[in-house]
């Protein structure tokens, strides 16, 4: 009897092992932001990333990259992922392991075309975060001034909101161990209207739609 129940805890914790190791996304796992612009259907109804990751080769079939646009939730050794419509979760050990994930991460964004009739000088222009578990801070990416009329603010444990892009000049946001900082960003071309740091749990998360605060 003794052998036999042992026999069962250990075919217990092999089986939960294997459902959370055996997953074959988790290796290669990228989450690509989706471009606010780029679906045709409703805004409230797109997704805030797009998943993608490599199947490993296996005889005789090549590796191939996979992708996903749905709802989704991964959970990993050592980090977590999850979809639900336009808001996405991602938890790990530290900040800096979660961000090599994270690709086109940018909050605000306007592109086009210098000669539209002829589809000539394509341009596109970006605000991106940088995020550590010591500060974020925001970079331009191809000019900065068309980005004055925009605002990103900063709340702190939920304290007052500070300017953390504002009238074109970037003002990076310290954080301490335990913090929760939560970003709004507001202007044209906005791709995250919020995201939020969590230095306590490990954890980021963006919003596609979220109304901006008034204080």
């Amino acid at each position: 009897m003794a052998i036999s129940m042992a026999w069962s805890m250990a075919l217990v914790l092999f089986v939960a092992f294997q459902s959370q190791s055996s997953d074959a996304r988790c290796d290669s796992a990228r989450f690509s932001f989706i471009d606010a612009r780029a679906a045709p259907w409703p805004l409230e109804d797109r997704r805030m990333v797009g998943l993608r990751w490599t199947r490993p080769a296996r005889f005789p079939d090549a590796a191939k990259t996979e992708s996903e646009r749905g709802d989704f939730s991964l959970s990993c050794e050592g980090w977590s992922a999850e979809q639900r419509k336009d808001v996405f979760a991602i938890r790990g050990t530290t900040i800096e392991a979660l961000t090599p994930r994270l690709q086109d991460l940018h909050v605000l964004k306007f592109s086009g075309w210098e000669y539209p009739e002829i589809r000539v000088g394509f341009f596109s222009l970006e605000v991106s975060p940088k995020l550590t578990s010591r500060s974020v801070s925001f970079e331009f990416h191809g000019g900065s001034g068309v980005w004055r009329d925009a605002v990103i603010a900063a709340r702190v444990n939920d304290g007052d909101l500070q300017p953390a892009l504002f009238d074109g000049k970037v003002t990076p946001i310290s954080i301490l161990p335990a913090d929760r900082v939560e970003f709004y960003v507001k202007g044209g071309g906005v791709q995250i209207a919020k995201f939020s740091i969590d230095t306590k749990a490990m954890e980021l998360k963006f919003w596609r739609q979220f109304p901006f605060p008034s204080k």
